[in-house]
């Protein structure tokens, strides 16, 4: 699945987000120039969107 995240604007953006993720043991590609965050196991789009949201960004 690829999360469209809104307002990721720079590495540390793409840091805390990556951070967020990696506590939640949820392993992601993300791409800046995209704003993108690509997850390739199988879990809800939901928790997904609800990890990157508490960590402060915004998901489209």
């Amino acid at each position: 699945m690829t999360i469209k995240v809104t307002n990721m604007t720079c590495q540390h953006c793409v840091r805390t987000i990556q951070m967020a993720l990696i506590k939640n043991k949820i392993i992601a590609d993300i791409n800046l120039n995209d704003q993108t965050v690509s997850v390739s196991n199988d879990l809800s789009e939901s928790v997904v969107k609800k990890v990157i949201h508490d960590a402060g960004y915004e998901t489209a």
